[in-house]
């Protein structure tokens, strides 16, 4: 039998997961543009001194892009779990209370 709290945890679940496709796409689209520019820089006709320094420039400015999709997908997964923790804490001092409520009032009863 489903309960409201396991259908809450696994929508809350559900929402980390999602929120972790994000860091997934951003290192998809990173690695294909990496790519793209490979490509463009090593098809085109320039003399090789010339082709080495475009291609550090441009593999410094990937770097710098990389790093801050890094951070700023970081923040949102600690989010997620310092959120997930937090419900997940909730939760358990929620149904602990419960169960002390109801062996007070069975010992009471007895």
């Amino acid at each position: 039998m489903m309960t409201e709290e396991r259908l809450e945890g696994m929508v809350h679940s559900s929402k980390i997961f999602i929120s972790g496709m994000g860091v997934g796409l951003g290192i998809g689209a990173a690695i294909g543009a990496l790519a793209g520019v490979l490509t463009g820089i090593l098809v085109a006709p320039k003399p090789g001194k010339e082709t080495r320094k475009e291609f550090k420039v441009k593999a410094e400015e990937l770097i710098g892009s990389g790093k801050k999709a890094y951070e700023s997908q970081k923040a949102r997964v600690l989010e997620a779990v310092e959120e997930g923790a937090k419900v997940g804490y909730e939760k358990v001092d929620e149904a602990l209370r419960k169960k002390i409520t109801k062996a007070e009032e069975t010992a009471k009863k007895a």
